[in-house]
């Protein structure tokens, strides 16, 4: 792949970094993902100001911009061969107080475990936190809307957003939430994009029947609630760049308590959820037998187990101490009326030795390179109804088996959403056309369960081409003519979550070359 062209030089009131040497923006052309592109830039505002001139100039010049935080999304909606824009500057890390009445106000580069532990100072929590909380920022959670353990209870970053400081294209600035109106033109676009859905009723009926959704952009959310800063959410930088979030806190659990369930059959893992729905869990996690069997050989052990078990679930309770009982007790009767086994930890080393199997399929993953094997998620965060997860655990075992591709699987099962991780060799030049097979076949599976191809992560680039494959035609002209109303000059992030003519979902894997 050649160098992408060098972009005109920002405008002269810049006050930022403008990065053009390879070895600078290098880094920025990959992210937690397989993907990467080489920039042609990378653009470093020093404040809000700062990136609105930077972006009426873009605009005005038609030079496309990938905003980016963190760099922790895996399927390439943070990297590409434009102008990265990096939002990391410390005018965008800045981190408010928690106000009374459990709000905090922080800057789109705050990461997300900072902003985590002043919540907890003040006696909040930020349940929707991802894996990833460690390293992702704000505005990357805010853009994908982004999703964790919790989530089952809790629901993801969108049901904890309230308001939101959003720069459009040409550099305007947007402030939304709170009944907040959007301005005229814009306002009339999503109406244009309603109507060319077919109108709230057809669209609301044409949505995915799933319990998390991060693939195309948040119509459904914006008609049922009326906000439109629920466009945004999710919007993983296509229509604006996030540069302020305001959180609603939960207040944080006096008491939680973990049950480490065996289940000696996938089929049993809609059960599974049953009983967590019972017992009002706030977590209810999936982890799969191959992971299992890579965290035993590392030498880490399994509570309970003897030898590996097929899966486990890892179900959290929280709440006052009565509450936590109640919960735990519900469990065990329902355990019992199943024949099943399972662990119980009150105790945080307990608790942690539980969560520490979770934890370690990230490290337990990576660790495979050393045979010469890389995690590539090019299908890693569908969503299928619970009930039907059986049947995507055997489908996707079925794909995957039939070429001999290794693989872990784990995640989010209360919420029908698991990470799928083949194991590949991409030195091996049947593996990419291989893994396109794989792509098309799990995405024909997920139309055929009913799914979405996106449960927390967004589309990036992977997902875009995929689309209309999931999707009805009513919501994809919606995303079409809102993404044209909010960015007539085609700058903001081309390719994510609509493809560009052409797009294979498959570019740039591997990384820049």
């Amino acid at each position: 792949m050649s160098s992408p062209p060098t972009p005109p030089p920002p405008p002269p009131s810049f006050r930022g970094e403008f990065l053009l040497d390879h070895q600078d923006i290098s880094p920025f052309g990959i992210a937690s993902g397989p993907f990467g592109f080489q920039p042609r830039a990378v653009a470093r505002p020093h404040d809000e100001e700062d990136l609105a001139r930077l972006l009426a100039h873009c605009n005005r010049e038609g030079i496309a911009i990938v905003p980016r935080g963190g760099g922790t999304a895996m399927p390439g909606g943070n990297v590409g061969t434009a102008v990265v824009l990096d939002l990391t500057a410390p005018a965008f890390r800045r981190i408010g107080a928690a106000q009374e009445g459990g709000a905090i106000t922080v800057g789109c580069a705050a990461v997300a475990s900072l902003v985590e532990e002043v919540a907890r100072r003040a006696g909040g929590t930020l349940p929707f936190l991802p894996s990833s909380a460690q390293r992702c920022t704000v505005g990357g959670m805010a853009g994908t809307n982004a999703a964790g353990a919790r989530s089952y209870r809790y629901g993801s970053v969108r049901r904890w957003i309230t308001e939101m400081v959003v720069l459009t294209a040409d550099g305007d600035r947007l402030e939304l939430g709170g009944g907040a109106a959007l301005p005229f033109p814009l306002a009339r676009g999503v109406e244009r994009a309603v109507a060319a859905g077919g109108g709230p009723e057809a669209l609301q009926g044409a949505w995915p029947a799933v319990r998390k959704n991060s693939s195309g952009y948040g119509v459904d959310a914006f008609l049922a609630t009326g906000d439109s800063l629920q466009l945004l959410v999710g919007s993983e930088g296509t229509l604006g760049v996030i540069t302020e979030v305001t959180f609603h806190l939960l207040p944080a659990p006096a008491r939680t308590a973990l049950v480490l369930l065996s289940l000696p059959s996938d089929r049993l893992i809609p059960a599974a959820v049953g009983i967590a729905d019972s017992a009002g869990a706030s977590t209810c996690e999936f982890l799969g037998q191959r992971l299992l069997e890579l965290v035993a050989a590392s030498g880490s052990s399994i509570p309970g187990a003897t030898g590996v078990p097929r899966s486990l679930m890892v179900l959290e309770v929280e709440g006052e101490e009565d509450q936590v009982q109640e919960a735990l007790e519900r469990i065990r009767m329902e355990m019992r009326g199943l024949g099943l086994q399972g662990v119980e930890a009150r105790e945080a080393p307990e608790m942690e030795r539980i969560w520490g199997i979770r934890k370690a399929a990230s490290p337990t993953i990576q660790a495979m390179a050393d045979r010469g094997l890389r995690s590539v998620q090019v299908v890693e965060d569908s969503v299928v109804p619970p009930a039907l997860l059986p049947r995507y655990v055997e489908g996707v075992e079925a794909i995957l088996g039939s070429r001999s591709i290794d693989h872990v699987l784990f995640g989010h099962a209360g919420d029908g959403n698991l990470h799928l991780n083949p194991l590949v060799d991409l030195e091996n030049p049947r593996t990419r056309p291989m893994l396109g097979e794989v792509l098309d076949e799990v995405t024909e599976l997920v139309a055929e369960l009913g799914g979405t191809l996106s449960g927390e992560h967004g589309d990036g680039r992977l997902r875009a081409p995929l689309l209309e494959r999931i999707w009805a035609p009513g919501p994809l002209a919606a995303f079409r003519v809102l993404k044209d109303s909010f960015d007539q000059g085609g700058i903001l992030n081309p390719g994510v979550i609509l493809p560009l003519e052409g797009q294979d979902p498959l570019e740039g894997l591997g990384g820049p070359l």
